[in-house]
This record gives structure tokens, sequence and C-alpha cells, in this order.
């Protein structure tokens, strides 16, 4: 259990110290992005061949992510509410946020140093409901 949140710490102490400048510099393309009404494109933001190659399509709309979450999050308060699950429901609702927080930190580290750690909401959970 030790090493589970070492590993933790030492993932997003790492993300904070060594990569601040490129999280400034995205905090920065995502707040000209809102302060234009979202009419500027994310490909437009970044001179990559990937995303020159993408300008020419559509941006996904906002609505699709939320419908593929609904998707998945309805049925789950659903199951874990009749009780045929072994958690309760405040559980869960912890369990998405901790990998909201958790997944978006962790992916950035894996995308700069292919160093991956196991980020399962639902174990994250139980870590920080035994104290």
């Amino acid at each position: 259990m030790f090493f589970d949140y070492a590993s933790f710490t030492s993932a997003f102490s790492w993300v904070l110290f060594f990569g601040w400048p490129q999280l400034k510099a995205m905090w920065t393309k995502w707040q000209a992005r809102r302060a234009s009404g979202w009419k500027i494109s994310v490909n437009d933001q970044y001179p990559d061949q990937l995303n020159v190659l993408m300008r020419s399509y559509k941006e996904v709309p906002i609505w699709w992510f939320i419908a593929l979450f609904l998707c998945s999050f309805v049925p789950s308060v659903v199951i874990l509410a009749k009780g045929y699950f072994f958690i309760p429901l405040w559980t869960y609702f912890i369990a998405i946020l901790t990998g909201a927080v958790v997944v978006v930190p962790l992916g950035w580290l894996y995308a700069l140093s292919n160093f991956q750690l196991v980020s399962n909401p639902l174990m994250l959970t139980s870590l920080l409901t035994k104290f």
C-alpha cells in the first residue's frame, strides 16, 4: 500500500516540477481558445503534422463525449442504487472524481516519459476509504 501512495505522489510531483513550463503553455492556449468563444480549433493551436492533417476535418461536438459518458454512467448508477453490486453508491462517485483528477496528469506523464502507472479509480477509492 505504501508503494501505491508513493508512486502516485512521485508521478504528480514529476508532472508538477518538470512539466510546469509545458503545463503553463497549455493553460495559456486553453484560455485563448476559451476567450475566443471556442472558435479557435485545437488543431490550429499546435503546428505538428498530425494537427495540420486534422485541420481539414470538423471537430467532434462535446455532446458526443457527454452521450458516451452517460451511456456508462447511468447504468452503473442504476446497478449500484439497486444494490446489485458490492460497493455503496457514494464510492462510485468518488471513483469517478478520482479518475477525472488522476487520468489527465498520468496520461501526460506517460506521453512524455513512457512511464505508466496503474490508475484504477476503484483501487484508489479502496485505498482512501481504509483510513
